[in-house]
């Protein structure tokens, strides 16, 4: 329901209200002379307002992530968006069709399987990021009116369900490439090694839990993880324990990556290529490092009700999550592809 019909008042405070059914003109009839100050930020949206309430007068905490026109608040990180959706969209795929159309023998061996799992995860990464930024565009100067709507929509549960596979597979991948790695170079008579049954394994039972993570905030009728802000993220932009959680055990778990590939470099004896693995392995963890330290450090501070400032939020949501996506494809197989290039001097002939 709207205000009364005519109905004027010095000062309104509906802080800590909850109110679901926003609608244009809300405050139709109503007249604040001081000011109004709210819990939700759509309420002091002019598209919500009405002529006799200035926005000025209105008073509410920003958004994580939308403003009253769009659902990502800026156009710099509505480009970010449109920008590394694409080049991980692209990237990924450029592996993918490498990998099944012209280096198919890789499939055999267990890094090559799990560097193609890698690249379907992070592939599903670009295709959350352009849904984003495709409903975004839809929603253009009219998102507040929207907002509700959409967030529990069946489009922003898949959504949510596409970032949070994504995220949880490309770890969990990323994790099984060290410890092969590892193997091979610690082992490199193959004494320890994955099998053929278990790396199928391994790839299958990444894809179980990454797809059984995914869902449970769709059927937790409780959490309503996805629908808590507008990309549709399990992020912990609140305080929340449950939204943090899942992010620490990701930071844990990276740490623990960083310091056994840190292991393979201290024999400086074995071959070339094992030293430019270890190298690209200390690359690797140090990249997702950084993507991932981020998070784990706003989960901690986050349990103890630590508050940071919307752009905190933002920037990790739509740039260092994501980025890492981008970057893998770089990291593991464009330079195959080069030296594959190169070995069969393919390259070489095409430059002449």
């Amino acid at each position: 329901m709207g205000m009364p019909k005519y109905f004027a008042l010095e000062s309104l405070y509906i802080e800590n209200v909850t109110i679901t059914n926003i609608e244009e003109n809300f405050f139709r009839g109503l007249t604040i002379k001081s000011e109004l100050r709210a819990s939700d930020y759509k309420l002091c949206c002019p598209q919500i307002l009405n002529p006799n309430i200035s926005a000025d007068k209105c008073h509410a905490p920003a958004d994580v992530i939308s403003s009253c026109k769009h659902l990502v608040g800026d156009i710099v990180k509505r480009i970010t968006i449109w920008t590394v959706g694409l080049i991980t969209l692209v990237g990924n795929g450029t592996v993918l069709v490498y990998r099944i159309g012209w280096n198919r023998e890789i499939f055999k061996k267990a890094y090559g399987l799990f560097v193609s799992g890698l690249a379907v995860s992070d592939f599903i990464m670009g295709i959350y990021l352009l849904l984003i930024a495709a409903v975004d565009i839809h929603y253009e100067d009219i998102y507040v009116l929207e907002d509700v709507k959409w967030r529990h929509s069946v489009l922003c549960q898949f959504a949510g369900f596409l970032s949070t596979i994504s995220s949880e597979t490309s770890t969990f991948f990323i994790c099984l490439i060290t410890i092969d790695r590892f193997l091979k170079i610690t082992f490199p008579f193959g004494q320890y090694r994955f099998t053929k049954t278990g790396k199928i394994f391994s790839f299958t039972l990444v894809w179980f839990f990454g797809f059984l993570l995914a869902l449970i905030p769709i059927t937790s009728t409780e959490w309503n993880i996805y629908s808590s802000n507008g990309l549709c993220l399990a992020l912990p932009l609140g305080s929340s324990k449950h939204d943090a959680f899942g992010q620490i055990v990701i930071f844990v778990n990276i740490v623990l990556l960083r310091k056994s590939t840190a292991n393979l470099r201290i024999n400086i004896k074995r071959k070339q290529d094992d030293l430019n693995i270890a190298k690209k392995l200390a690359f690797v963890a140090l990249t997702d490092f950084m993507c991932w330290f981020p998070v784990g450090i706003l989960g901690f501070l986050s349990l103890n009700g630590h508050i940071f400032d919307r752009e905190v939020y933002a920037w990790i949501a739509v740039f260092v999550m994501p980025v890492n996506s981008a970057l893998n494809p770089i990291i593991y197989t464009i330079p195959a592809i080069y030296q594959n290039c190169i070995s069969q001097n393919v390259c070489l002939r095409r430059r002449t």
